[in-house]
């Protein structure tokens, strides 16, 4: 007599599948919300008569000064870092300096800081910027030949 074989049910788990689908849709909403934190919207200034042109720099700390609606500032940020004071910010600076010397370069610093900024907020950015020693400073302004033909504004260092 043969034995007939009968097909055992497929038990499919479907837990650790979920389980990696959470951990995904959970990892692309905070790199959403980290890269949008990263692209802070502020309207460089738009100079008259500007001299600006767009440079190179192999290494470079880029600190932006985000506008509070006030004139003030709501946030400083130093490179991908957020600084709380220009302690911080003179740190991070430093740090930013060691490690391009270390390479043989010189680091060149871009403030970016919103037009509706004022003065004495820029100030202290850049008496701590100088305090870590740093001399290549640029800051970031909206070309005019762009501004005077309608065209979106693009910065330059």
């Amino acid at each position: 007599m043969a034995r007939r074989y009968e097909p055992k049910p497929i038990d499919v788990n479907l837990t650790p599948m979920i389980d990696v689908t959470f951990l995904l849709i959970i990892f692309f909403m905070l790199v959403s919300q980290i890269t949008q934190s990263e692209t802070d919207p502020i309207h460089v200034p738009r100079p008259t008569d500007s001299k600006a042109r767009e440079m190179e720099y192999p290494h470079k700390l880029i600190i932006t000064l985000v506008n509070d609606g006030e004139g003030g500032v709501r946030r400083y940020k130093v490179g991908s870092r957020l600084a709380k004071d220009m302690d911080t910010v003179r740190a991070i600076a430093e740090e930013s300096n060691r490690l391009a010397e270390a390479e043989g370069e010189h680091l060149a610093v871009i403030v970016r800081a919103d037009r509706d900024v004022r003065y004495e907020y820029v100030r202290p950015v850049l008496e701590a910027i100088a305090k870590a020693g740093l001399e290549n400073v640029n800051l970031a302004a909206e070309t005019t030949s762009q501004s005077r033909k309608g065209l979106p504004a693009q910065e330059e260092f």
